[in-house]
């Protein structure tokens, strides 16, 4: 199964489900897609859910992806991720942090939520 995006706008945020395949091949479209619904929804506050997302990129492939996208100012996003991938996204969040992104991966849909609405 290649990869899709849903989306679900809730109050205060916008949902943004990634699922499918996403490797290295296929994460610059999905970036591109990811902002083309940021800016569709005309939405700050984002939880993007990659729980349904098959593989990760390698720690360089991370790396080179946050690196070549610059932050999109007053955006706050909480990405929500499986426990098993945990070291993926702490090495994604501090890459991202690192280049000015507000982001912080959680394994807890409530608490992301939580996050968010701070």
């Amino acid at each position: 199964m290649a990869w899709r995006i849903e989306t679900d706008l809730q109050p205060g945020y916008l949902v943004i489900r990634i699922l499918g395949n996403a490797d290295a091949r296929v994460a610059g479209e999905i970036v591109a897609s990811v902002f083309r619904e940021i800016a569709a929804h005309n939405c700050a506050r984002l939880l993007i859910d990659v729980r349904n997302v098959e593989g990760r990129m390698s720690v360089w492939e991370t790396f080179s992806l946050v690196s070549a996208h610059p932050p999109m100012q007053g955006v706050r996003a909480a990405i929500l991720d499986r426990p098993e991938n945990r070291e993926w996204y702490e090495f994604y969040e501090t890459v991202s942090v690192n280049r000015g992104y507000h982001n912080k991966v959680f394994t807890d849909f409530d608490k992301a939520v939580e996050w968010l609405e701070c």
